[in-house]
């Protein structure tokens, strides 16, 4: 009898450590995170442009996209925006400090096209965006004055005129009387590149537009390499009040687009 109770007692310990294990492991399971991958906003497909925003709030979080705002006069404490109605303080001081900014925190460091590197202001707000593939240095959070580099990557269009074409039709969404006041289109496929049957094509427009009473300065830089079926391409994008924006593209539009050139070598 007693042989009996002791072989029932052992039995029930094995059951309860076997159910306990179980259920830790259980919890185990539940409690670890999921995956969440990044999904694009509403009406936009991986690949496309992001569409320009030029409402009023301010983004909340990096992946949200500059603005470029109607001037308005501040309140105490606001950093003081430009107005494009007056002329521009040819006096004003330069940011003795600049920095540089590697494309690879965008993209990742296991990215095989995405590199780069770009030098911009030291106080200067910069917003990158993973999921398009964009770097966004603005001079004021706002975006008035903004430098937009996609970095480089496989696009769907064949040559750099193409590539602009879409960028100014993502422009026209919101800017009116969009035209062309400056352009540059070349193909620059050597000999050698040639016989593999690739073609490297350039292009650079300057653009100018209305929103909202506000007269505004467009540059559009596209380069795109094309092999076959495959296209690699990148932009830049950068904009500013057309009163002053001579005055910024000499100051730092000029640098940047250098820098970031330069570094591709």
């Amino acid at each position: 009898m007693k042989r009996l109770r002791f072989v029932i007692f052992i039995a029930f310990m094995i059951t309860w450590v076997f159910r306990l294990g179980l259920a830790q492991n259980s919890g185990n399971i539940l409690n670890l995170p999921g995956v969440v991958q990044p999904t694009p906003s509403t009406g936009q497909t991986p690949g496309q442009l992001p569409t320009l925003d030029f409402s009023q709030s301010q983004p909340k979080t990096p992946t949200q996209q500059p603005i470029l705002p109607i001037p308005s006069t501040p309140q105490p404490g606001q950093i003081q925006i430009l107005d494009p109605n007056q002329t521009q303080n040819q006096g004003q001081p330069i940011p003795a400090v600049w920095k540089k900014y590697n494309l690879k925190d965008v993209v990742g460091t296991m990215d095989q096209v995405g590199r780069g590197q770009i030098e911009y202001p030291e106080n200067w707000q910069v917003i990158p965006d993973s999921f398009n593939r964009m770097v966004s240095l603005n001079e004021y959070s706002s975006g008035l004055v903004s430098f937009r580099l996609y970095i480089m990557s496989y696009v769907r269009y064949s040559n750099a005129t193409d590539y602009v074409a879409a960028i100014i039709q993502m422009l026209s969404s919101t800017v009116s009387n969009m035209r062309v006041i400056n352009k540059d289109e070349q193909n620059i496929t050597n000999q050698a590149v040639a016989s593999y049957g690739a073609n490297e094509t350039i292009a650079r427009y300057e653009l100018q537009g209305n929103f909202q009473g506000t007269e505004m300065t467009f540059c559009i830089e596209t380069w795109v390499y094309s092999l076959y079926e495959s296209n690699l391409g990148n932009a830049a994008i950068y904009w500013a009040p057309t009163s002053v924006y001579q005055q910024k593209y000499k100051d730092f539009f000029s640098r940047m687009m250098t820098s970031y050139k330069n570094s591709l070598k």
